[in-house]
């Protein structure tokens, strides 16, 4: 089972076949649930990208990234693929909270996404991201990483 990051979610959630990211993300979500590999999100990352959504210009991008959004976001709850951040999810988070991560920017990694990961670890799920490399030292306490 599979949680996507916000990164890979967003990506996915683009649905643009000719932008490499995006193709990635959706081929691993058709790969995921023809195998009945379980592919979730977590309750962060929808705000996440809720809020980024509003940050956009009004106008046709953002109007078909909310409608692709709200639909998801409809369809993982019919199938109970959202998780929410519960209180395994915060004591994963505090452990993540002493490990070194970086974002794909080289900056620390901030909190939103640390909590993406706990969820991940609590759920004991394998967290699915472009950048792998940078939960490496999250690896020792027993986060599962794969690239998208």
């Amino acid at each position: 089972m599979y949680l996507l990051d916000t990164q890979a979610f967003l990506d996915f959630l683009e649905g643009n076949p000719a932008d490499a990211e995006s193709s990635a993300a959706m081929r691993f979500v058709a790969e995921a649930e023809e195998a009945r590999r379980r592919v979730s999100v977590s309750v962060v990352s929808i705000g996440m990208i809720r809020w980024a959504v509003e940050q956009l210009k009004p106008g046709p991008q953002r109007h078909n990234l909310e409608r692709r959004l709200n639909m998801a976001v409809h369809t993982l709850e019919l199938g109970g693929q959202i998780y929410e951040l519960d209180r395994d999810a915060v004591e994963a988070w505090v452990q993540l909270r002493a490990v070194e991560l970086f974002d794909a920017d080289g900056a620390v990694m901030g909190d939103d996404e640390r909590m993406v990961a706990a969820t991940a670890l609590a759920k004991s799920l394998t967290l699915v991201t472009r950048w792998p490399q940078i939960y490496q030292p999250a690896a020792d306490y027993g986060l599962a990483v794969r690239p998208v």
